[in-house]
């Protein structure tokens, strides 16, 4: 069993509460109550090496993306991935896409502990500045819930702000260009009107899922509160993707979406900037993706528009 002074904490993130109690009875002094949204400590600080039990078995198809969140937001903090013989193809893609280990098997407190002081110690060794960092964390809740939505699980604007400033900077030194596109929900207000504000909720999570499937795996997307959205495209080599990707966007929030068997009908309007040809840093580029998405409200709705160009639909003449 695990003793009081072991230089760790332990986090169990699972949506089984019933798997809390076999948890805790392995690790009945780090042990910490987790829930599907998010992280929950009844450990009041971060003061020993964290390191997260991920239940595979219990996230099941979720637990992909679920674990690649938690990695982006703490990459220092391993995670090993727990689950039985079903679940190794889950295990191989979950060490993959940030998981440090995997564990399968009836839980085994001698075995895991080894695997923690070893995953610890290797962590903790790596960056002395990051450990210092998560010290200072009151709990790995707030931590997590600091950087994305409750509501529809994507970044929110701190986090987008963030990965904004990075990409300026990472932009002029490579040479590169990315695309911010800031969205806009046409129709969304009468939906909350007419069919409360439960369906409004549904609706905002609906339309995350629909925007995810419109981009790559790199590419971020945001809710930067009520029905606004911003999107930043990466890795683009011409400005008839980023017009073919805001075209999809369009088309696909425009298609029905079914609410208790009723469909719900809501448009976007979509502002585009380019950087850095469009602007010389972060918050400029944002205005002028937001003020060109008012001149898209402005005229019509439901479309998008590159900055400072009338039609809508352009290419390579952007950079002439």
């Amino acid at each position: 069993m695990l003793i009081e002074n072991d230089p760790f904490t332990v986090v169990w993130f699972s949506p089984k509460s019933s798997s809390l109690s076999l948890i805790q009875s392995v690790f009945p002094s780090y042990a910490w109550t987790t829930t599907a949204e998010g992280l929950q400590s009844n450990y009041s600080s971060l003061a020993m090496k964290p390191i997260v039990l991920f239940d595979l078995v219990g996230f099941g198809e979720s637990s992909i993306q679920k674990i690649k969140k938690i990695h982006s937001l703490l990459p220092h903090i391993p995670i090993i991935a727990v689950g039985d013989q079903n679940s190794l193809s889950l295990a191989e893609e979950a060490v993959e896409n940030g998981a440090a280990d995997f564990y399968f098997g009836p839980l085994n407190s001698s075995l895991l502990r080894k695997r923690i002081l070893m995953l610890t110690d290797d962590s903790l060794s790596k960056s002395v500045q990051t450990t210092e960092k998560y010290h200072e964390s009151q709990s790995v809740e707030l931590a997590f819930m600091a950087f994305y939505d409750e509501l529809t699980g994507l970044p929110n604007r701190k986090l987008f702000f963030s990965r904004l400033d990075d990409l300026t900077k990472s932009t002029h030194m490579e040479g590169k260009f990315f695309s911010l596109l800031y969205i806009d929900l046409d129709g969304f207000k009468n939906i909350n009107d007419m069919h409360t504000h439960k369906a409004g909720d549904w609706l905002l999570q609906q339309v995350a899922m629909r925007l995810r499937n419109c981009v790559k795996r790199n590419d971020t997307v945001a809710r930067m509160g009520g029905d606004e959205f911003s999107i930043l495209l990466v890795d683009i080599y011409d400005v008839d993707t980023v017009a073919n990707i805001a075209q999809r966007i369009v088309y696909n929030i425009s298609a029905p979406f079914f609410y208790n068997n009723q469909p719900l009908s809501i448009n976007a309007s979509i502002g585009i900037a380019l950087f850095p040809q469009n602007a010389s840093n972060s918050q400029e580029l944002l205005d002028r993706a937001d003020q060109t998405m008012y001149k898209v409200k402005q005229t019509g709705r439901g479309n998008y528009r590159f900055y400072a160009y009338d039609n809508p639909l352009v290419g390579s003449q952007l950079f002439g």
